[in-house]
């Protein structure tokens, strides 16, 4: 990666600055703009976050590694394509992640995210039989629950071997230019190829991405942030709804009379969709006496609570579990060796808004999946991320449509 900070990388990062920053009402590049970013580049004592340019150029950037980012890193790179993939998160999954927990010495991953999603497409089944990691429940189409055999994460990490990786990085903007950032700095002419920039921020540090194509494959709220208000697709991609999701997790010592009281469980329940004992899924076992409970808020409730403090939110939803559990929740908390809780913020889409098409394929090498698309057949939103990456990628991208 080669650092921003000599005078001529800087004059060539002030050029590409011209597609970010504010204009003048000419339509003219703001030169006070320019000039205060090269003197905090140049100011030994500046904050300002080092910008530095990353010397790979991609065939494609994914955006998003969670079930649509990671399939469509995975089927770009078999076609032979140079891929990398960008996500917030410190790791691959999106709501197949999983977490790790220490039970007095014995290690254990659980799903943080979704339990168990339903299979209906035979693609998405030969999907999760490749992975190599899938155990499956039931047998009927469109009836088959599918989960990670040993944690749900690995359905999606499984998908990233030989794809470059940039975790915990948040995307800022992506523009586009007729010439590279070293070819600015070094005076080449503009070529008739426009390659895609991505302003990328890990911790105080920022770089930039270059690539022929970009596919957002974040949360459409993301994409638009990313792209900018003056994007003619950020409307429409401002007007899908995601709802949010708390989750909690305990781990407890197993109690064989718990079990007749969660036999009980009332799916109606005003605080808890589901109540769900992790390790009890086939091909998973804790050897310790214990129990990993993870509790999945209705996302009415999560919505109506979506900014409360977190511990408020968790002991909220293990005074649930105490009631269902026929204990009082300071038994129940005396009892828990770990804790954990985590909000959702775009857990289920609001189907009522999601976009009418598959995917988004761009002429100009700027592409969209993800589970806010419309798929011909019936599915939950995991498969409806799936899909859309696979129908973006098989009938445009690998077929002849990349740019």
């Amino acid at each position: 990666m080669t650092e921003c900070h000599d005078l001529k990388t800087v004059t060539a990062r002030i050029e590409t600055l011209r597609y970010l920053s504010p204009k003048t009402n000419d339509g003219t590049f703001n030169l006070n703009y320019a000039e205060g970013y090269a003197l905090d580049q140049l100011n030994e004592n500046s904050k300002v976050a080092r910008h530095t340019v990353h010397d790979a150029l991609w065939d494609y950037v994914v955006v998003g590694a969670g079930v649509s980012g990671s399939a469509c890193a995975k089927f770009l790179q078999d076609a032979g394509h140079k891929v990398a993939i960008v996500d917030k998160a410190r790791g691959s999954g999106g709501r197949l992640s999983s977490k790790r927990l220490d039970l007095k010495g014995e290690s254990y991953s659980y799903d943080l995210g979704v339990q168990m999603f339903t299979v209906h497409s035979d693609v998405f089944a030969a999907y999760l039989e490749g992975c190599g990691a899938a155990a499956f429940n039931g047998g009927g189409r469109g009836e088959r629950q599918a989960y990670g055999a040993a944690r749900n994460s690995l359905l999606a990490r499984s998908n990233l071997e030989g794809v470059e990786t940039f975790f915990g990085c948040r995307v800022l903007s992506v523009y586009q230019e007729d010439r590279t950032l070293e070819g600015v700095a070094a005076g080449v002419a503009a070529t008739a190829d426009q390659l895609w920039h991505l302003d990328v921020r890990k911790g105080e540090d920022s770089f930039v991405l270059s690539s022929k194509n970009i596919v957002l494959a974040s949360p459409p709220i993301q994409s638009a942030e990313i792209l900018g208000e003056q994007h003619p697709l950020s409307d429409d991609l401002l007007k899908v709804r995601h709802l949010p999701q708390w989750v909690a997790m305990a781990a407890l010592p197993r109690r064989n009379d718990w079990a007749v009281f969660l036999a009980g469980f009332q799916e109606n329940h005003p605080v808890l969709q589901g109540i769900h004992i992790d390790n009890a899924k086939s091909s998973r076992s804790i050897q310790s006496n214990y129990d990993v409970y993870v509790l999945h808020a209705t996302t009415q409730w999560s919505a109506a609570h979506q900014d409360d403090d977190k511990q408020d939110v968790q002991r909220r939803l293990l005074e649930a579990l105490a009631e269902v559990l026929n204990v009082s929740v300071e038994e129940l908390l005396a009892s828990a060796i770990s804790s954990h809780i985590h909000r959702w913020l775009y857990s289920r889409v609001d189907r009522s808004a999601c976009l009418s098409d598959a995917y988004l394929f761009g002429d100009d090498g700027l592409h969209f999946c993800g589970d806010y698309f419309s798929q011909t057949q019936v599915c939950d939103d995991l498969e409806s991320a799936f899909l859309s990456a696979y129908r973006l990628c098989h009938e445009c991208l690998i077929t002849g449509g990349d740019s």
